[in-house]
């Protein structure tokens, strides 16, 4: 599990305000190397990798720039299986064939009052 808030910062989602980067660099970069070493190591059939912020997104929020540009090549360098993400609140499949890679992002249903919301964006 990544931690994409330690790694490219927080977002305000009253605003529209995506985010710009992360507190403290040294942080992010530490847990990037810490994942790249970790995905290096694995030997398992399926690789999953799990994060708060998607990748891409065809939602209100949009693709995640900072993932984009920093976890996006560590997931197609060790052949991730998918990508598992939140933030969005919707099911998205979202397929790259030009790198070979898949990645199934955002949750299926919302959980509110111990109700599920069904056909919810955002």
């Amino acid at each position: 599990m990544l931690d994409t808030i330690l790694l490219c910062g927080n977002s305000n989602d009253f605003v529209d305000e995506k985010p710009r980067g992360p507190l403290r660099a040294l942080d992010a970069n530490r847990q990037l190397a810490w994942l790249q070493e970790r995905l290096a190591r694995s030997k398992a059939d399926f690789l999953l990798v799990a994060g708060h912020y998607p990748v891409w997104s065809v939602s209100e929020h949009g693709p995640t720039h900072c993932l984009l540009r920093r976890l996006r090549p560590l997931l197609i360098k060790h052949n991730a299986t998918a990508y598992l993400c939140g933030h969005d609140h919707n099911l998205q499949k979202v397929f790259s064939a030009a790198d070979s890679w898949a990645g199934l992002t955002a949750t299926i249903r919302v959980m509110e009052d111990g109700r599920e919301e069904e056909g919810r964006r955002g």
